[in-house]
């Protein structure tokens, strides 16, 4: 009889509710890909096959890669490649020590003022200081123009300190007890009882606060003006403003090669990304389920 349930269960009709749903969900997910495979497949597309195709290519034959020599060559991406990776390791690791032992105490019910201070902490995500305060802080802290001023100004953001104190607070006691109990001070409790218990929003906040560095843009535009200190992202903005220009003023087989530069480049700067969500998205999904709910 067991087996005829499971028999049963196994070979269950799908209802037209469902079957809907499967529709919808891959019509959707086709949305999403097709652009992102379009811009690949033209990335590795020579300039004969974009031209006979009049730009709407599928499948490139033969792959080309002139598109990712003709941008990886350029004299500015690798110093922009370093500078990037440096604000982005750099600052993530920042980040995450500043954002724990500040949401650690926030966490904690028997911190003084605790209240006043965790209001105080959390008014910056509804009013923020603006452009202009934030321009002169950097400049008098002697900021300006080095690779701090893409960092020190965004070491917390609120909205990661706010999951990770949630988190922290769905954290048994108990746990804490005993790490007092066996001799730990505060900071002890924290980095080798807290964090390890706390993946997920750990992952969380890492793979948020990586993502937020590898992208700077705008800090970099505000605070930076030597072009040696330029990170990826400005780099590539003004690659593709000189490729429009020369798309508007060259031949068709240069603006066939420059069509591939400008996505390989697209391709380039988020494939780091793409390559490390998949080993965070278990502890993303989770954390921003709990620390989003508890608390």
């Amino acid at each position: 009889m067991v087996k005829a349930q499971k028999t049963k269960t196994k070979h269950k009709k799908l209802e037209p509710f469902d079957i809907l749903m499967i529709v919808i969900a891959s019509f959707a997910a086709l949305i999403i890909i097709f652009p992102l495979y379009y811009v690949v497949s033209l990335s590795f597309s020579s300039y004969t096959q974009y031209i006979k195709s009049s730009g709407f290519v599928l499948i490139p034959n033969p792959i080309s890669l002139d598109g990712y020599k003709q941008f990886l060559t350029n004299q500015a991406v690798p110093r922009a490649f370093l500078v990037t990776i440096f604000i982005t390791v750099v600052g993530t690791l920042l980040n995450f020590l500043f954002t724990v032992t500040l949401a650690y105490p926030l966490s904690r019910r028997e911190l003084p003022f605790r209240k006043f201070l965790a209001i105080y902490t959390f008014l910056p995500m509804i009013f923020s200081g603006g452009l202009i305060p934030t321009f002169y802080v950097v400049k008098r802290l002697g900021l300006m123009n080095t690779v701090w001023a893409m960092i020190i100004p965004i070491l917390i953001t609120t909205y990661n300190l706010t999951i990770t104190r949630s988190f922290f607070q769905s954290i048994d006691d108990a746990y804490i007890e005993v790490g007092r109990i066996e001799g730990m001070n505060e900071v002890q409790i924290l980095f080798h009882v807290i964090v390890p218990l706390a993946k997920p929003v750990i992952a969380t906040i890492i793979l948020m606060y990586g993502v937020m560095h590898w992208n700077t843009y705008y800090h970099a535009l505000y605070y930076v003006r030597s072009s040696n200190l330029q990170p990826l992202q400005v780099v590539l903005k003004g690659i593709l403003m000189k490729a429009q220009s020369t798309l508007e003023e060259t031949s068709l087989e240069v603006t066939a090669s420059t069509q591939a530069m400008k996505q390989a480049a697209v391709v380039i700067t988020a494939l780091p990304v793409v390559l490390v969500y998949p080993f965070l998205q278990k502890y993303f999904t989770k954390g921003m389920l709990i620390g989003g709910i508890k608390g």
